[in-house]
């Protein structure tokens, strides 16, 4: 029995080790990886900051979401209500998206970010404060919510526009991946995680969470700087309604970027198949399953653009050097997978096709972004990004408003059906000014 006992230690002890020296060795193997991969290299201080800070902020961005949603509905116990809190933040974001050069004009990048981010905390600290009194309004609530989401719409052109100003050039394909994969893992994970805290913890104490979250981003945004930002201010002596209509102005110039912002709409258009008033139906209707399949088909489609963007890191060169050819790949790939969602009605089969709608969707959005962080003049790189972001708010909203009267219509599967014709439009119109692209192409590679 010693002799037993002292040889099962000896056994654990040495499966120990050697798990041990697994680790190290692999540990050591990444590195060499990432080394090889120019991943260290292309984490320079100031991206490492806009990374860190951004992905706290996104973290608090999605807890606070599901406590103001949570909120909303324990107050009305209405889906009309609740579902007033996702068109409210995405009218706001549309409304700052266009006005966002007025702010662009008088502050760098880095202080819009800073500044953005510090009032986004100081109306959450409030709207926390205020959710301790229930006898205020509940519109007193959506209304700092809007102001929270509003601000919003400064930041996401700012941060794309400043990543090409503090990352060399021939980082900003994987250095798009990364931040996109990161968006994605905190979208993933926040969701499921929030949904157990605010059953837990309840609806104040993740607010909370979500202020912490929102400081710590603030103290990352703080240390951020713009190197270009003094050469802006000395030669822009435009009027308001100049820059306003800049950044529209730049795209109606280019042919290559006006096809890529058509394409954005088109794509934008068919962007609403994947929210719940569409996919509840869908998973009823379609494919015979309860809600929960709801949950299981998101989930899919997250690890797929996960997926996704950890593919493009490794093929970030190859993507870059064929930039046209994955793009309209991706196009064509996107939207036969979203119209066999629209045919099948196996449950297991629309799990598989969503998973593989991830990666298409990633790599579309990631070349797109490189290509204007590269082939759009600096100066006016923001508000172009300004420019595309409305539209592309725009554009969702009226896939909302457009696809969920199909389903009332001609029931959930027209609605995929729909939207993979959609796709197949942007994919033609792409291929049909692909003529375009390769006249402005040389700025891409490398």
């Amino acid at each position: 029995m010693i002799r037993s006992r002292f040889h099962c230690k000896a056994l654990f002890k040495k499966k120990k080790k050697q798990m041990e020296t697994w680790f190290v060795e692999g540990r050591i193997a990444l590195s060499i990886f990432l080394m090889k991969r120019g991943f260290f290299d292309m984490l320079t201080k100031q991206v490492r900051f806009l990374w860190v800070g951004q992905m706290l902020a996104n973290a608090g961005d999605v807890f606070y979401i599901i406590s103001l949603l949570t909120l909303v509905f324990e107050k009305t116990h209405s889906a009309v209500y609740t579902g007033f809190v996702p068109l409210t933040i995405i009218l706001a974001q549309t409304v700052s998206g266009f006005l966002a050069p007025l702010m662009q004009r008088r502050f760098s990048l880095s202080t819009l970010l800073f500044l953005s981010q510090f009032a986004k905390t100081i109306l959450l600290g409030l709207l926390v404060f205020v959710t301790q009194w229930s006898a205020l309004p509940l519109l007193f609530s959506l209304g700092l919510a809007s102001f929270i989401s509003f601000l919003d719409g400064w930041a996401t052109p700012a941060r794309n526009a400043l990543l090409p100003r503090i990352a060399q050039p021939v980082h900003l394909m994987r250095l798009n991946s990364l931040f996109a994969t990161t968006d994605q893992v905190i979208q993933f994970v926040g969701w499921a995680l929030g949904g157990m805290l605010v059953a837990f913890l309840g609806i104040t104490y993740l607010f909370a969470v979500s202020l912490g979250l929102f400081i710590l981003s603030t103290v990352c945004m703080a240390y951020l700087h713009d190197p270009i930002f003094q050469a802006t201010t000395r030669t822009d002596s435009s009027s308001n309604k100049e820059a306003l209509l800049r950044g529209w102005n730049y795209i109606l110039r280019s042919r290559a970027l006006f096809t890529l912002t058509c394409m954005d709409v088109l794509e934008s258009l068919a962007g609403a198949i994947y929210v719940a008033a569409i996919m509840l139906f869908y998973v009823s209707d379609v494919l015979g399953k309860g809600q929960e399949w709801w949950g299981y088909l998101n989930a899919s489609y997250f690890v797929g653009m996960i997926a996704g963007g950890l593919l493009l890191v490794v093929i970030a060169t190859h993507v870059s050097r064929y930039f046209l050819s994955f793009l309209l790949g991706a196009g064509l790939f996107s939207a036969l997978v979203t119209l066999g969602l629209g045919i099948t009605h196996s449950a297991w089969v629309a799990l598989f096709l969503s998973f593989l709608s991830g990666p298409a969707t990633q790599i579309q959005y990631v070349s797109k972004q490189t290509y204007f962080q590269r082939n759009v003049d600096s100066l006016y790189l923001p508000n172009v990004l300004s420019a595309k972001s409305t539209v592309e708010y725009v554009g969702y909203g009226l896939s909302v408003l457009i696809l969920t009267n199909v389903v009332a219509v001609y029931g959930a599967a027209m609605a995929y059906i729909v939207a993979s014709g959609i796709l197949l439009t942007s994919l033609l119109l792409g291929f049909i000014m692909r003529r375009a692209f390769k006249m402005e192409l040389g700025k891409l590679k490398g």
